[in-house]
């Protein structure tokens, strides 16, 4: 017998022994298709589990969010298959609601939602809530949104419902079509955000309304987030006059624009503005109002180079007053003063109504304020202003104005502290299963972020560190603006 079929008729055995016992294996396992079930009845989640012979047992996972109720037609949380095959179980769960309402969002065939651009179908729920607040399948679209938060593993969303819809009562109940759900991955407090735009509404300009929510997406628990509003123009948001064609003026009509280091992401929808024809001293803006045209373009960006030379050159303040609100410039710096926000230069938003003067307003972007991130702390001293809010600082008149200005705002100090420790005491348990499943805590996930973030153990902490900072940062501008 040659080599090749001593080879063969010891090889033939040894697999067709191996197949049978392959065969015999599999026929001693059980495929088993899960349903999890919600206290709406929907399916929120699938999945497929294998059983064999040495473990028939199908145990009640714990999901984040959710208490186990029952399997369909079974007692206990856990029981033995009793017999090898397909199987399919539907296994219910509630809703795990605490202090906080729940916004639960269902994209279209659960689709992963990874575009800043293009809107991913899904239907939104609010529940947890005052009954007249909360709704069900409400149909919309959701897309990421921002752009360093981006890198985070908790991704921040807006909303665009097909039909204007409230959310939880914000802003007067007032409805509209776009929503903003903020993540706070950089914020341990997760109350940077609400305490700016809380600071914001004790002033007088538009800030948006907010509320915390916990959010869970396709079914999976996702966090704390804030909702919050679009920065848009809108009746009851930024309210004034947007281009129309053949209805309003097509070159005096309403402008918003943000300054915004991310200017050229929006194609050539943005201006430019310089400093004494210094090519290197140039500010961009872009336009976030329905006023693209070519024509309005360089309407908009005229009257801001006249903004630009008035504050960088010798105006008076009457000619300064002639192309600004100035009460609106006060408080926008006594927040900046506050806040000391290292993106004083992005996401910073001014507005033009139709016949009127440049308004400061519409603050957002907070998450690295109050002493975030190490290169601005100053609890001591120091300040970070906006450019345009700078020029006007250093003129005797307007720091007069200011102070004056701060004087009315004493009660502020403890406002602000009472509003922080009012989140910390109210939300405990949900900041709690919210860092439950983001690896934060006690550790940095910014380069910039202060070294005392590695200390946080909880909320309380980061919050606990806020608190102390912003007492010495008002300690400080009293001494400033006495």
């Amino acid at each position: 017998m040659s080599k090749k079929n001593i080879l063969i008729s010891i090889f033939v055995p040894v697999l067709t022994a191996g197949l049978v016992l392959l065969l015999l294996f599999l026929c001693t396992m059980s495929v088993v298709k899960l349903n999890f079930v919600d206290e709406s009845g929907n399916v929120f989640k699938e999945k497929t589990v294998v059983r064999s012979i040495y473990n028939m047992t199908l145990d009640a996972e714990e999901l984040v969010g959710y208490n186990f109720e029952s399997w369909e037609g079974v007692e206990g949380e856990s029981f033995e298959l009793d017999g090898y095959g397909s199987h399919e179980f539907d296994i219910h769960y509630e809703t795990d609601a605490l202090t906080m309402p729940i916004i639960k969002i269902t994209t279209e065939d659960h689709r992963a939602i990874n575009s800043k651009e293009d809107y991913t179908n899904c239907t939104v729920s609010v529940m947890n809530t005052e009954e007249e607040y909360a709704f069900s399948d409400a149909v919309a679209g959701i897309r990421l949104r921002g752009n360093s938060t981006l890198l985070g593993d908790k991704k921040p969303y807006r909303i665009k419902f097909d039909k204007k819809q409230g959310m939880l009562g914000l802003n007067n109940g007032n409805e509209y079509k776009s929503w903003v759900l903020l993540a706070e991955w950089y914020d341990y407090s997760l109350s940077r955000n609400s305490l700016n735009f809380y600071i914001g509404s004790q002033l007088d300009f538009y800030c948006s309304d907010f509320a915390y929510v916990e959010m869970f997406l396709n079914g999976d628990y996702k966090g704390v987030y804030l909702l919050c509003e679009q920065q848009q123009i809108n009746e009851g948001r930024i309210d004034i006059e947007e281009y129309e064609e053949g209805v309003t003026q097509e070159l005096d009509t309403g402008y918003l624009l943000e300054n915004d280091y991310y200017y050229y992401e929006s194609e050539d929808y943005w201006i430019e503005n310089n400093v004494d024809g210094k090519v290197e001293d140039v500010y961009h803006w872009l336009i976030k109002s329905d006023t693209t045209k070519p024509e309005q373009m360089e309407y908009i960006q005229a009257y801001m180079q006249r903004v630009y030379d008035a504050l960088y050159g010798d105006a008076t303040r009457e000619e300064i007053e002639a192309l600004l609100d100035v009460n609106s410039a006060v408080d926008m710096t006594i927040l900046q003063l506050i806040n000391c926000n290292t993106d004083a230069n992005s996401s910073f938003y001014v507005f033009k109504d139709a016949g009127g003067v440049l308004f400061f307003g519409a603050p957002w972007d907070g998450d690295m304020c109050f002493a975030n991130l190490r290169h601005a702390t100053f609890p001591g001293g120091g300040i970070i202003l906006n450019h345009l809010l700078q020029k006007l600082y250093e003129r005797e008149w307007f720091f007069e104005l200011v102070k004056q200005r701060w004087s009315e705002l004493s009660y502020l100090e403890t406002a602000t502290q009472e509003f922080l420790q009012n989140i910390v005491t109210t939300y405990e348990a949900e900041f709690e299963r919210n860092f439950s499943i983001y690896n934060q805590l006690g550790r940095s996930n910014f380069f910039a972020h202060v070294d005392e973030v590695a200390t946080f153990k909880s909320q309380k902490d980061a919050s606990q560190y806020l608190q102390n900072w912003l007492a010495n940062r008002f300690e400080y501008l009293n001494t400033l603006l006495a």
